[in-house]
């Protein structure tokens, strides 16, 4: 008798507090659109952003290698391309590698 009263008891408590999922409205077709519109166009800004951000630092990059000497130029195309050389996972070139192998 008492589990009956206990089982009731939760049933009614239950039914007087719904879920909160119940609860949340969810958003109406203009606003989902609104929010997938929104959400374009933030990405879209994003994007432009990023890409004058890129144009700019490539150009301060270009303006400081322009005001430097001939000899700090070749130092600076030199560690570009023994940089460009370690991204490729190759820093000796072939005929070195050959060389060391004899």
């Amino acid at each position: 008798m008492k589990f009956t009263k206990y089982i009731v008891f939760l049933f009614a408590f239950g039914l007087a507090f719904p879920a909160q999922s119940q609860n949340d409205d969810k958003p109406s077709l203009i606003e989902r659109f609104r929010l997938k519109r929104d959400n374009r166009k933030a990405k879209k800004r994003a994007k432009a952003a990023y890409k004058e951000w890129e144009k700019n630092y490539k150009q301060r990059q270009h303006d400081h290698y322009m005001m430097q000497d001939s000899k700090t130029k070749q130092m600076m195309l030199d560690g570009q391309k023994q940089a460009r050389r370690q991204v490729g996972g190759r820093s000796d070139s072939w005929w070195r590698r050959v060389r060391n192998r004899l």
